[in-house]
């Protein structure tokens, strides 16, 4: 009879985002205020 080994090590979470999405998330994020909001003034 042999023994059952259980490691108590934890499991890899998988990551929320890829290296790829993680770096545009990164990059709009940085030119998130760049862009100018267009709000029409109404004429009188």
């Amino acid at each position: 009879m042999s023994k059952i080994r259980k490691g108590n090590k934890e499991t890899r979470k998988a990551p929320k985002l890829s290296p790829k999405a993680k770096k545009a998330a990164k990059v709009a994020r940085r030119h998130d205020g760049d862009i100018v909001p267009f709000i029409p003034v109404a004429e009188r």
